[in-house]
Order: structure tokens, then sequence, then C-alpha cells
């Protein structure tokens, strides 16, 4: 970023500081040259055509060259250097004339003996926004970059700080490298890795010092013959595939392979190795690495625990009763068979549990306490009824008898559990639970009200959604007369009457139906309930059963229902749309005023009425195979013109089909549609003046670039389909910057005016005139099928700009520079193009020549 002019100059060296320190870290300053940096210099000078390029670093005081080309490599001091002003600069920094410029005139580069004249600078900037310094052009002549010289030296810039930053990055690399030696080497565990062939990298001094030797010195198939690699019995040798670094080569993730090195005249090692792959970030295989650990120590203590395990294994596995031996963290160390048939589990899967994860949720609490208090030396031993989770999920109930065995010193080592299975007690105890409990938790539950009214009227069961409904808890209701409680007091003659006919005849003309009455609440309001009565025959008695919901929410809905479809219709009527709804038979069911309106008819006379029957007959012919495809369940989007007032009105219409509720989409066919038109004539119109305005130049009223392009893509297109060749010609005013500065824009603009009159008039009606910009133009000659068609052209325009032009007071001759490419079956637009250009600055610089 350029520097503000009014930063302090405090501020600009704490940030030019900072900078400093950036390129400090690059570690580049005085080093020697590099080919890289090298290269991106000589592609400079050669790409903007000078002599020199250098890659400046900008130091606290001085510039130093890391690559030059045209001039030796060294350093200058700061305070005389060119780059000092381009790093500030955000894109390049160009120096036409340096005698000219008052901040270099007076340069020692200028002045002695280098001579610098032309000078361009890009900045060198790193990824976090430093500037190191630039990459810089110069000549000892003036000189300007044109636009892609410019933009190539940004390019080379933004690639040598790359290439600068790439080279830091490689020096960390190398770093982290030795240090990661280093710590390998520190490394207890073993370590080894191979490269991408599978040819051993690394190996720590660990596996050094078990091997006996150092590995990377024997081919991986002289492995297992070098360093006598067993599998875990010490005895059969470790096979080549077997080989762990080898398997994390071929894609395998190791995990505890357990194997044993014995190298001749040392003791065995047992060893578990992990290994794996080692990709790069783009997936690429870059080896492999293997970590070993030594368990020796630890497998001799299994071996020891084994034997003592195996003295009273037979005992412990004959009885009938279930038995355990836990640990003091609660996972099994033993399970006899009866514990395992109990649960349905494998001796191997209680071993990988504890008791937590086997005792039913409900039970963890109070299995937990006792077994802490046991431990804790509160108690010797306790007993305990509680559910263990069968491997098929259901509950086991048991009978446990726990108690602990100590060392010596008194210190817990581990518990012994003996189980008794109770399930089958248990479950004949929780069968009559279940039972009794089962229609209350279902009423309890129930999201309606349930009340229970006995033959006197009288209420005998009133659930929880009974309390939230009408207010009364069930204890102030049970016994109560439900006509008191829950009928409106206009109503409850007629209730105590059915019920008294009902009580004679046996006959309800309410039962088992779905009813809609008014509720009394306990707050004395009155509100609308759902109602479905049942009669259940115990034989002596007879019990009502009435299942109720308040349905206030519904009720109000349906009106806000009403009230919205009347709302609905005022919105309708207001939208700037046709809006309608039309059955599967075509006829209107819901038409807006707009619609009814647009057609002269009122919304009465247009429900039944058929489209047909109402729209213009061409238009409807228009549209039938949408009317039918969208009532094959298509959604359309189209434009169309309608007919209406002697004119034709441009509409775009939306048709959505309609299915019945419920219905499926992807099988049955829709019931009709809706559909919303927007007359859209103006957008239309104003649409087609905009494109117009967009494919003219507004100067001189001839199609612009973007027109041309479309019209060569047509002119190819039309000769690829065997029309007559076409060409291209390629115009350009000579020393029209002239006019222009000497002049002024006013009568530069006037010239191209009166250029582009005179061409028109001296083309065939059939070609193509664009201006592309500036004093460019181009013309599509259609049709050549004479070969001397373009010279004549050519030659007609040169006698009419024979003409001196009358420009107010400036009597001007202007001539043009004439490129023509003739389209010769297989160039593309872009390639008709270049030829022409190219013709073009071939006849300038012929000119050029000749006035020289």
């Amino acid at each position: 970023m350029s520097r503000p002019d009014d930063i302090s100059p405090i501020l600009h060296a704490a940030i030019d500081a900072v900078r400093v320190d950036a390129l400090h870290e690059l570690q580049m300053l005085d080093t020697p040259a590099e080919a890289e940096f090298d290269d991106l210099v000589w592609l400079a000078s050669r790409l903007c055509e000078v002599p020199i390029a250098v890659v400046n670093l900008v130091d606290t005081h001085r510039q130093w060259a890391k690559a030059a080309c045209g001039v030796e490599r060294g350093e200058t001091s700061r305070a005389i250097s060119f780059c000092s002003h381009a790093i500030e600069q955000d894109g390049v920094m160009e120096v036409v004339d340096a005698r000219e410029d008052p901040r270099f005139a007076d340069n020692p580069m200028v002045t002695g003996e280098l001579q610098l004249r032309f000078y361009a600078g890009a900045p060198l900037i790193g990824r976090s926004g430093h500037r190191y310094g630039t990459l810089c052009v110069a000549d000892t002549e003036p000189g300007r970059l044109d636009d892609v010289q410019r933009e190539g030296l940004v390019r080379l810039a933004r690639r040598t700080s790359a290439a600068m930053e790439a080279r830091r990055r490689r020096i960390a690399a190398e770093t982290r490298e030795q240090t990661l030696a280093h710590l390998l080497d520190a490394m207890p565990n073993g370590v080894v890795t191979c490269d991408a062939h599978g040819l051993l990298t690394e190996c720590n001094r660990t596996a050094r010092e078990w091997h006996g030797v150092d590995p990377r010195a024997v081919p991986p198939e002289e492995w297992i013959e070098h360093f006598d690699l067993y599998e875990p019995d010490g005895v059969t040798p470790l096979r080549t595939e077997q080989l762990p670094l080898l398997r994390a080569f071929g894609g395998e993730v190791v995990r505890d392979q357990e194997l044993v090195i014995q190298p001749a005249g040392r003791p065995a090692r047992h060893v578990l190795a992990n290994g794996e792959q080692v990709r790069a970030a783009d997936g690429r295989v870059l080896g492999a690495v293997c970590v070993m650990h030594d368990v020796t120590e630890v497998r001799a203590a299994q071996e020891h625990a084994r034997l003592e395990a195996a003295r009273f294994g037979e005992a412990f596995g004959a009885a009938a009763q279930g038995m355990a031996i836990v640990g003091l963290d609660g996972r099994f160390l033993e399970v006899n068979d009866a514990f395992c048939a109990m649960l349905g589990y494998t001796n191997d899967e209680l071993l990988e549990r504890d008791f937590q994860r086997i005792t039913h949720p409900e039970d963890q609490r109070e299995s937990r306490d006792l077994a802490t208090e046991l431990l804790l030396g509160k108690r010797r031993s306790f007993q305990l009824d509680k559910r263990y989770v069968h491997s098929e999920g259901h509950a086991v109930w048991v009978h446990l008898s726990v108690s602990v065995v100590r060392d010596s010193t008194g210190r817990p080592l581990h518990k012994v559990v003996l189980v008794q299975d109770l399930t089958e007690r248990k479950r004949a105890e929780a069968r009559l639970r279940d039972s009794e409990q089962r229609l209350r938790s279902v009423l309890e539950h129930s999201y309606d009200a349930f009340v229970s009214v006995d033959e006197r009227g009288a209420i005998v069961e009133w659930n929880r959604a009974a309390e939230a409904t009408f207010g009364w808890r069930r204890s102030e209701v049970l016994g109560k007369p439900m006509a008191e409680v829950m009928v409106p007091p206009r109503l409850r003659e007629a209730h105590r009457t059915g019920m008294a006919r009902f009580m004679r005849s046996g006959q309800g003309t309410i039962l088992d139906q779905r009813l809609q009455l008014p509720a009394l609440h306990r707050n004395g309001s009155e509100f609308p309930v759902e109602m479905t009565i049942s009669v259940v025959d115990l034989g002596t008695t007879r019990v009502f059963h009435a299942f109720l919901h308040d349905i206030t929410r519904r009720v109000e809905g349906e009106a806000r229902l009403r009230a919205s479809e009347r709302q609905l219709r005022t919105v309708a009527d207001n939208v700037p749309a046709l809006i309608a709804h039309v059955d599967a038979e075509q006829r209107y069911r819901f038409v807006n005023e707009r619609y009814a309106g647009f057609f002269g008819r009122s919304c009465d006379e247009m429900l039944g009425a058929r489209m047909r029957d109402v729209l213009h007959p061409e238009h409807y012919r228009s549209i039938e195979p949408k009317l039918e495809a969208v009532l094959r369940g298509e959604t359309l989007e189209f434009d169309m013109d309608v007919p209406r007032d002697d004119e034709v009105r441009h509409m775009r219409a939306t048709y959505r089909p309609a299915w019945a509720e419920g219905a499926d989409p992807a099988r049955d066919r829709p019931t009709g549609f809706h559909l919303m038109v927007h007359d859209v004539t103006a957008q239309v119109r104003l649409a087609r003046v905009l494109e117009e305005r967009a494919l003219t130049d507004s100067l001189t009223g001839l199609p612009n670039r973007a027109a041309w392009d479309a019209e060569l893509e047509r002119g190819l297109a039309r000769a690829a389909r065997g029309a007559p060749p076409i060409a291209v010609m390629f115009l350009d005013l000579d020393g029209f910057k002239r006019i222009n500065d000497t002049c002024g824009h006013g009568v530069g603009d006037a010239v191209l005016c009166e250029f582009a009159s005179r061409l028109r008039g001296c083309l065939r009606t059939n070609d193509f005139i664009a201006r592309l910009s500036g004093d460019e133009f181009v013309v599509l000659l259609d049709g050549v099928c004479d070969a001397n068609a373009p010279a004549l052209i050519e030659h007609k325009l040169r006698q009419a700009m024979a003409l001196p032009m009358q420009i107010g007071s400036h009597r001007l001759r202007v001539t043009p520079s004439i490129g023509i490419a003739v389209h010769d079956g297989g160039s593309d637009a872009e390639r008709l193009m270049r030829e022409a250009d190219a013709a073009m600055y071939r006849a300038k610089r012929a000119k050029a020549d000749v006035r020289s």
C-alpha cells in the first residue's frame, strides 16, 4: 500500500522497521546468486525489451541485488535508490525519463557512469503484506511500458516473492528435519521409517541397539534373516509380509502388532509395533513409519499371572452358580460359564465390560455405593437384589453376595461375586404390577381428557388431562355428579333426560359418535369440546367412558380461516397480476378482479366458465399444449403475446399444478392448476431499447464491440454452413493522438464521426461496420466471392479519405492504416481478428518506413 502523504516520519520509520525484520527473516541478504532468480530477471529484461533487470532487496540503509541482468550484482545506498520509492507503490512505479523527473534528475545513477533514463519497478510483496524490495527494469534511454509489459512485470514480481518465501520455507524444513532426527535418536521407543520406494530412511538409536546393527545397511528382503524377527511365541520366524513397516507401507494401519527381536547373542525382546502410511497433503505416498514399544517386562508379568490363574481356574469354571472376580475399577477379571450363560455373553465379551456397564441404570447407584463401602472397609461383604442387562437387552434379576479379597497389609486386591438368578420370580411379580398399571398409565398420559361415570351419573375416574381441561383436581370431583361439574346449566336437564332414557331402554343416540358440544370450566366459562362416549357392561353394573378434548383453538382457527379467505380475496384483488385457479376441466374456480376485468367480465361471470370460451381463439390455441402439460403435473413459466384492444400485450405467466390433499404428485394427476400472469409490456419495450443502446457506440452511432463480436460469430457460422467467404478489415487512423493532443478531444470526436460517415459510404449494404475503441474500426465484408473485392473497397475508402476534413477552423488530412484478413475456413474469431490486426500494423509500419 502506498504511503499516505500525511504519515508521520516516526510512524513511517516504525513501519519500515517491521518490513526490514520480515526481509531479514528471508535469510537472503548477501547470499550467492541462484539460478531461479537469475532466470526471473532475464525474463523481465526480455519481456520489457530493456537491457537491465534487477531483483533489489531494500534493507535499512542500502539496497542489495539478489539477481541482476545487464549490470553487476551489488549494493547501493538506499538514499539514491529508485526502489525505495517503488516499494511504497501498490503497482508498477514507472519513470519515463529520470532526467525530467525532479526526484531523480540529480541522482548519481542518472548523472554518473550508469546514465539511467528509464526505470519501472514492481514491489515484491510477501503473503503477509511485507514489501521486501522490487523487481525492476531499466534502460539508458527514455521509455514506457505497454499494458502487457506492465502486467507481465507485476506477475513476475509475484513469482519472485513466492520464490523468496518458498526458499525460506525450504531452509526451515531442513532445520526441522535435523531437529526431528535428534528427537528420534532421543526417544526410548524404536522408530524406523521408509521412503516412497520402500527403502529404509531412518532407524533411531534405540532400534539400532535392539537389532545390534543399523538396518539401513540391509535390503528389506534380508531383514528377517539378519535381525532374527519372530512371532510372539519367540519360535516361529516372522514372514516378510508380516513385517509391520512393510504392512504400513502397503496401506495397512498397524496397531499393537507383537513380535520378538532376538539377535544372536542378545536376550529376546518383546515389542508392540504400530505403523501407518505417510502421505503428503495432496495424497501422494511419502513412505511409512513404524514405532516399537518394549513390552518384555509386561509379558513376563502376564505369564506369571497366567500360571497363578491356572491353579484355581478349573474349580472356578465348573461351579453351577454364577461367579466372577471383579477388579477394583469394576472390570470383570474372571467369569465362569454359569455367569456367562445367565447374561447371554461370551467370556471374552464380559471381560471387556465392567459391572456398571451391564447393571441396569436404575440399580447402578446402589451397587456403586455398596461397593465403595466394601472397598473402604466399612463392611466385610454385602448382599443385594439387583438387575443386570442381558446381551439381548432385557433385565435379569439376580441376588448378589459380594466380598473383597485383601493382601497381607489389608489393601484390597479384587472382589469375589456370587450370583443367583432371580429372573423368573421377579418376572411373575412384575406381570401382576404391569397389568394393573398399564391401563392407568395409558389414561394418565392420554392427551384427551378421560372421564368415567357410573349409572348414577357420578364421576369415578378423572385423568390429568381432565384436570387441565376443566380446572378441577381429581380428588375434588370423584363421586360428584358429572352434570354439575361439566355440563353448562342450560343443558343439564337435557343431559339428565337422555341418561334416564338410556337406563330404561339401553339405547342411546349419542353413543360411539364424535360430538361437538359446549362444556363448563371451573371458572364458569364455556368452551367447545369434541367428545366420544362409550358404555362398558360389567355384568352387575355399567360404566360410561368419555374421551374429550378442548377444540377452542380449532374453532378459533376455523373462524380465522374464514376471515383469512376473505382477506385473501381482498389481497388477490389488489395484487398487480392476473390470478386464477382452474380445475381439471379447464373451468375457472377462482379469479381475482384484475383477471376478470382484463377480459371485460365480472368475477361471478368467470366462475364455471371454460377457458376456451373466455380466451381469444388464437391465444387459446397457442397455450393449449401448456394447459395439457400443467394438467400432467408440470410447472411452467413462459412469456406470451395476448391480443387486446387492437394491440398485443406482452405477458409473463406461471402455471403451477394443484393436487388434492394427501395426493401423491408422483402418481396422481392434478385436480387443476393455479395461474398468475403479469403484464410486462413496458418492461419488454424498455429492455429492447436498453439492448439497442448496449450494442451501439454512443459517439458515432455505429455498432460497438459487443455487437461486433456477435456479428462476427454469426458471419463465421454462415461461412461454416457453406455461405461465401467473409473478410475482416481492421482500420486505425494515422496520427489520431496528435490531433487529440493539438486540436482537442472535441475535434478528435468530430474526426471519428466524419470518418465513420465516409466509411459507411464506401461499403456495400450487406457489410457490417463497428467501432471497437478510440480510433479503431472494423468492417465485416460478407459474401467475398471475388478475391479482389476487399482491395477494391480499400481503394474506394482511400479515395474518400483523400479529401481533407474541415472541422471548425481546422482543415485536417486524415489517412487510415488498413489490415485485411480473409476467412480461410479454419480460422476462429480470435485468429481472424489477430490476423487483420497484424496486417494493419504491417501497413502502419510500412508507412513509417516510407516517411523515414
